[in-house]
């Protein structure tokens, strides 16, 4: 998402992702600077998931790697088992209406 004429921009964003415990338990996070131009790197953080307490929500400040400045996460692992969270994505086919869609939703 896009938070045009900041410099501490505010997310407040909720997203909900699948863990699996046989992948990697790692989450990435990069921030670019988006100009019209070309978009700038500002940093990136890992977070180790496997050190987090399941079922509780987690106050995390995380120093950006590679640049500066910080994100504030609020981060919760809730449980559920694989058979509850299995997608088969073989036959698949990209909707371009249902991307743009989605695309909208994150450009402010």
């Amino acid at each position: 998402r896009v938070v045009w004429r900041s410099l501490n921009p505010r997310w407040l964003e909720q997203l909900d992702l699948h863990l699996y415990d046989d992948g990697d338990q790692q989450l990435e996070i990069t921030v670019w600077d988006k100009d019209r131009s070309r978009d700038d790197f500002m940093g990136r953080c890992v977070i180790n998931l496997t050190a987090l307490e399941r079922e509780k929500t987690h106050n995390i400040w995380q120093e950006l790697e590679e640049g500066a400045g910080s994100l504030h996460l609020l981060l919760t692992i809730s449980g559920t088992t694989a058979s509850e969270t299995i997608s088969d994505l073989t036959t698949y086919e990209e909707n371009a209406r249902e991307r743009q869609a989605v695309e909208d939703r994150y450009i402010w």
